[in-house]
């Protein structure tokens, strides 16, 4: 006989994780927080399904699918992506790819899709400038702000060590000038660059200095000195649970189209 306490009720959509995304600068769980805020709007759950590294991809989601615990999937940057995209497809149930980064879509125009549009924006703003210079320290915040800049711009990149980084950075501040655009690349160094600008009288760093916001953290210390580079992550969530609710009304136009929606937020560069 069928256990009636145990027949799952309501709608819920599923998010995968693997455990290591889970901390507390994370943009996807920024982005994991606004996708339950807008499924709820309607009723429905956010399940957060963690994997361990060693578990296949697409077999935990067909797994979880075949014991009925989600009603659609909200999937991101993984390695199987678009094999289970492909499947999703196959199975006809609801999935959406969200990015909090501005990457390549897996299976382009076959998955509806929300992301934010980063390359534009910074490779527009860094042309107003003659040169781009990057202090970081080395890793993977330097790495994106590398990715994203299109070649043609004169880029240097200082990097920042641990040892002596006040000296470093103070001596980058000796000679940088207004027609270079300087993109502090890592958020790590931002108090020790802070502390060497306001020494430095006489340039103002609002015109061609951009903290470039890698994950979601409070700046307002730093209020009226810099340019920021934001990035809307906090949108991502909601407009894709809005777009997994269009999918669940409009079932059949969406199973019938040959190019599914993309939409893309812009990353606005504004003072802090």
């Amino acid at each position: 006989p069928q256990d009636e306490g145990k027949i799952r009720s309501g709608m819920s959509f599923g998010l995968f994780l693997l455990g290591e995304y889970l901390t507390s600068h994370d943009d996807l769980l920024l982005a994991a927080r606004n996708l339950a805020a807008g499924l709820g709007g309607w009723n429905a759950d956010l399940a957060l399904l963690p994997m361990s590294g060693k578990q296949g991809e697409l077999e935990f989601v067909k797994r979880v699918v075949g014991r009925n615990m989600i009603d659609g999937l909200f999937i991101t940057h993984m390695a199987e992506a678009e094999g289970i995209i492909k499947y999703m497809r196959g199975i006809g149930m609801p999935c959406v790819f969200f990015s909090y980064m501005d990457r390549d879509l897996p299976c382009a125009g076959k998955v509806p899709y929300v992301g934010i549009r980063e390359r534009e924006a910074l490779n527009e703003f860094a042309g107003r400038f003659k040169s781009v210079r990057i202090l970081a320290s080395e890793g993977p915040s330097l790495a994106r702000v590398c990715e994203l800049l299109e070649k043609g711009n004169r880029i240097r990149i200082r990097r920042i060590t641990r040892s002596g980084e006040t000296e470093q950075i103070a001596s980058e501040l000796e000679t940088i000038r207004d027609s270079e655009l300087l993109i502090v690349g890592s958020l790590d160094i931002l108090p020790v660059f802070d502390s060497q600008a306001r020494l430095r009288k006489g340039h103002d760093f609002r015109q061609n200095t951009l903290v470039f916001r890698h994950y979601p953290i409070d700046l307002s210390d730093y209020k009226g000195r810099y340019l920021v580079f934001d990035r809307p992550v906090d949108q991502v969530g909601l407009e894709a649970a809005a777009l997994m609710r269009e999918m669940i009304l409009n079932q059949d136009s969406f199973r019938n189209s040959c190019r599914l929606p993309e939409k893309r937020l812009d990353a606005v560069i504004r003072l802090i």
